[in-house]
């Protein structure tokens, strides 16, 4: 199932995408509680039958992407860093024997479409598509029986937005260069596993006014979403509604000499196949 929130007529409506391409409402059908108990699989998996067998039935919302909402509600934003050979390469690192793990604020996370604030005086603020992994039933620390058809609710887009500046240059830790306001954009959908594409038919891009920056497999991972869920865990527990962001691959603008980071004005798209695709204009933030 591929599940969608949108805005419309003064409401945030719970839709499910159809066979069709059509944006059905699924609110009567899968309650959507603050608590995110909606997320576990065992109920969006029969949901999802049903939305099958009745969807023709269910009353159709407009796709308008700029009234699109993060398709959940998020909790923890993990980020996992060099998780590409490819862009460790083009960044200078060595490749990690273990997940470079760094936490992204709450503020960060926001929905797909719209604008991106550049904050005042980051002279480098740089794109990184990713494939984003999201907790559908809380894993205790230690767990070692995880599986995705158990605990998992989904995949999304992500761009961790990244201000190479107070992550590289200014110390501490990276947090602060990854947790502006607006920096984790997450959707248009949220899939069920059961529904998504394997990781060897999913092409991360991203691009910026038109140009193609990023391009790769999710399949090239170092580490795969299962092995990270299952690292993460040994030192901390998950609840639904915390976002892995599975890493980037290279094509960002650092370690690309030359190449201009965003600038007001610029229009960055960002997409993975079967899961949708992400546009935003960059401006610059005031005050």
């Amino acid at each position: 199932m591929k599940l969608l929130r949108t805005r419309h007529e003064g409401e945030l409506l719970t839709c499910a995408m159809a066979q069709d391409g059509t944006l059905r409402d699924i609110s009567a059908m899968l309650e959507v509680r603050d608590d995110r108990t909606w997320m576990a699989p065992e109920l969006l998996r029969p949901a999802g039958e049903r939305f099958e067998e009745r969807w023709q039935s269910l009353a159709v919302v407009p796709y308008v992407p700029e009234q699109l909402d993060i398709p959940y509600q998020p909790r923890q934003l993990i980020t996992v860093g060099g998780n590409f050979r490819c862009h460790a390469e083009q960044v200078g690192i060595p490749l990690p024997p273990e997940p470079i793990l760094a936490m992204k604020s709450m503020g960060a996370a926001a929905p797909p479409y719209g604008v991106l604030k550049l904050p005042k005086g980051s002279a480098r603020v740089d794109w990184e598509v990713e494939l984003a992994l999201v907790i559908g039933k809380a894993i205790r620390q230690g767990s070692t029986e995880i599986s995705f058809d158990e605990h998992v609710a989904g995949y999304c887009v992500a761009n961790d937005i990244s201000d190479r500046d107070w992550l590289l240059q200014r110390g501490g830790q990276w947090v602060k260069g990854k947790s502006s306001d607006g920096f984790g954009r997450l959707g248009p959908m949220l899939v069920t596993p059961q529904s998504a594409l394997p990781l060897h038919e999913m092409t991360l891009t991203c691009s910026v006014n038109g140009q193609l920056m990023q391009s790769a497999r999710a399949s090239e991972m170092i580490f795969t979403p299962h092995a990270l869920i299952t690292y993460i865990a040994t030192f901390m527990s998950l609840a639904p509604g915390d976002t892995i962001f599975c890493g980037s691959p290279a094509g960002v603008a650092l370690g690309r000499p030359g190449q201009s980071y965003l600038q007001s004005g610029d229009v960055l798209e960002s997409g993975i196949t079967g899961l949708g695709m992400q546009k935003l204009v960059c401006e610059a933030m005031e005050g």
